[in-house]
């Protein structure tokens, strides 16, 4: 009986599934096999070899070896038949090794009455790797005496289908639409199908028990930052057989895709069970135990959150340094056309508290934020936010120290002496011809704790970092060119990180 699974789920598993596009998704068709492996065999008789002229053949599934009576001439396809018996199944069991057709598909082995011995065989085998009817084996021989050789043919079978076609293709269509309003609440597949935009086929040949597909370099196509793109997979076979010419295996709806990549603790996957859920890796999987120390500075939040609901209500805390709340606000937001939230903080209720506490739908926990105090922080702040492992937003504002190089890139040429007396007071010899400035920013935290630190491997394998010019409030692309944690010289278990990093394009 055949299934498909993807990353190990079955179809009871897969409505709503979350994929990533830079972690591995491996698409499996699965199929039973029970039966049998076709096999020939030959067996040593008790006649005089030789009274059998050179040139006997022994054709097997199309592949011919031909006797010789002189040892000296015994290679490629050739086998002895003579006087001394000890050396015919050796020569044969060679010569049908030498034929690539069937050596590629069966084991040829001999044997002898004495289990594990092979220094005196009677009889050779040459056996199916694999159960089934297609490698049953057709057989000749100008041989006819069984007292010479005795030839057996047993014929293969299995349950498994496939294995009993001359060939089996195992085909995976892929299909995407980008149009949802609202995530994971697809009540029919009639509105996407039609409007729905084909993508790739892949093909694999069936061998035995299982097809694999990693389709994560397809979805890298068409996966998106900040969204997440519907898509579906329709696994159909193709074989020789009448019976079976071509067939729908399974079509599996309702699956998601976002631009997203593998860190330390992060899953690889967030599955129907675990939705709604913060697009966000925090410490311990997708459970959402604020294990990751958070910090903020800047008055306001930010955040991926993925719903079916069409609105979701969000309960923000002030905590003091005991953690007792001191002020409370519920955001609701909704979760149509987007995945990422932005909540503003209240200034005054920062210079207050210690931390802030953002209780999630739907019992998924909650997010603490460690208020950074101006103790800790200088008078220059700067957020760098990124998109994270599992496709959302996460950010860090550096409060700490903060530097900025000019790299300069010059291009001269070498001017004439000729007007060296025409004009002594502009006397030059290098000019510049071109110049490129490339500004390179290090950024730096306060002191952190070790948990405070695990959020950097995140930023340092993101693909897309950005920050929002203060005055344009536009966004400015950058790429990171270092991180560097460093523990501090005066307290033990505590760091700082300074990044460092250029714009994506220069003004």
């Amino acid at each position: 009986m055949s299934s498909v699974n993807i990353n190990g789920l079955p179809p009871s598993q897969l409505d709503g599934l979350i994929l990533f596009s830079d972690v591995p998704n491996i698409v499996t068709y699965e199929n039973s096999d029970q039966g049998e492996k076709a096999f020939f065999m030959i067996t040593v008789g008790t006649s005089q070899y030789q009274s059998l002229p050179s040139g006997q053949t022994i054709t097997i599934n199309g592949e011919t070896i031909t006797s010789v009576n002189d040892i000296s001439k015994v290679g490629g396809r050739y086998f002895y038949l003579g006087v001394n018996s000890s050396w015919v199944m050796p020569t044969i069991v060679d010569a049908l090794r030498n034929c690539p057709n069937l050596a590629a598909s069966y084991d040829i082995c001999a044997y002898s009455s004495d289990a594990g011995d092979i220094e005196q065989p009677y009889a050779l085998i040459v056996k199916a790797k694999q159960n089934g009817t297609k490698y049953n084996l057709t057989t000749s021989s100008t041989i006819n005496n069984s007292h010479i050789l005795l030839f057996e043919n047993y014929i293969g079978k299995s349950n498994d289908e496939l294995l009993n076609t001359d060939f089996a293709k195992v085909q995976l269509q892929i299909y995407k639409y980008t149009d949802f309003d609202r995530y994971l609440n697809v009540d029919t597949y009639g509105d996407v199908l039609n409007d729905e935009e084909y993508v790739t086929t892949l093909v694999k040949t069936y061998y035995q028990d299982e097809v694999k597909f990693d389709i994560s370099p397809v979805l890298a196509t068409f996966a998106e930052y900040g969204r997440l793109v519907y898509f579906r997979l329709i696994i159909t076979v193709f074989t020789s057989s009448n019976e079976l010419s071509y067939r729908q295996i399974r079509s599996i709806h309702n699956l998601y895709c976002t631009v997203g990549y593998r860190c330390n603790h992060s899953v690889p996957f967030i599955p129907q069970a675990n939705t709604p859920c913060l697009m966000q890796n925090v410490g311990n999987g997708i459970e959402w135990a604020n294990m990751h120390t958070l910090y903020v500075w800047k008055p306001s939040l930010v955040f991926s959150w993925v719903s079916s609901t069409q609105n979701s209500n969000f309960t923000i805390k002030y905590l003091d340094s005991t953690f007792n709340q001191r002020y409370s606000t519920v955001v609701s937001t909704s979760n149509n056309g987007g995945i990422d939230k932005k909540f503003d903080l209240n200034p005054s209720y920062l210079e207050e508290c210690s931390y802030v506490s953002v209780q999630l739908p739907n019992n998924r926990g909650n997010l603490l934020y460690t208020i950074i105090k101006g103790i800790n922080a200088a008078d220059e702040c700067t957020r760098l936010q990124w998109r994270n492992e599992y496709g959302g937003i996460s950010f860090f504002d550096f409060t700490g120290k903060h530097n900025e190089q000019m790299k300069l890139n010059t291009e001269t040429y070498e001017k004439s002496d000729l007007d060296y007396y025409d004009n002594s007071n502009d006397v030059e010899k290098d000019v510049v011809y071109d110049r490129n400035v490339e500004h390179k920013y290090t950024v730096t935290t306060h002191l952190i704790d070790k948990n405070g630190t695990q959020i950097f491997e995140s930023l340092a394998k993101s693909k897309k970092v950005w920050y929002l010019d203060e005055q344009t409030n536009e966004k400015v692309n950058v790429i990171i060119e270092d991180i560097a944690i460093n523990e501090s010289a005066d307290f033990f278990d505590v760091y700082n990180v300074s990044v460092t990093y250029h714009l994506s394009r220069e003004n």
